[in-house]
């Protein structure tokens, strides 16, 4: 058996930041091709198909951008907290404890 005593803070705020900007990635997508489905305007507006079209692409990439970096910050914030919060309290109550099997490995000729 072994015990997590400590979790660097950056490492595990770093990996959060990963999976949850690939998440946020593939929301932004979902919700950019949603947001691209209603691509006409209203009708009695002044402006060309076009460029309302045009303008609609824009903004559903852009908003696809943005959850993705968003969910990336707070995943890297909420990893950074954790780790802190962990760390104090595996110091009063203990770590997790885990057991560990060697695995052999295969030679890769």
């Amino acid at each position: 058996m072994k015990e997590i005593k400590k979790i660097n803070n950056l490492s595990l705020a770093n990996i959060l930041a990963a999976i949850n900007g690939l998440i946020g990635f593939f929301t932004g997508v979902i919700m950019a091709i949603i947001s691209a489905a209603n691509l006409i305007g209203p009708a009695d507006s002044g402006n060309s198909v076009i460029i309302i079209t045009l303008a609609n692409i824009g903004a559903s990439i852009l908003l696809g951008l943005l959850v993705a970096l968003a969910t990336a910050c707070l995943g890297w914030l909420f990893g950074y907290i954790m780790a802190a919060i962990y760390n104090t309290l595996a110091v009063r109550i203990g770590g997790i404890i885990i057991e560990l099997k060697d695995v052999n490995q295969r030679d890769e000729n």
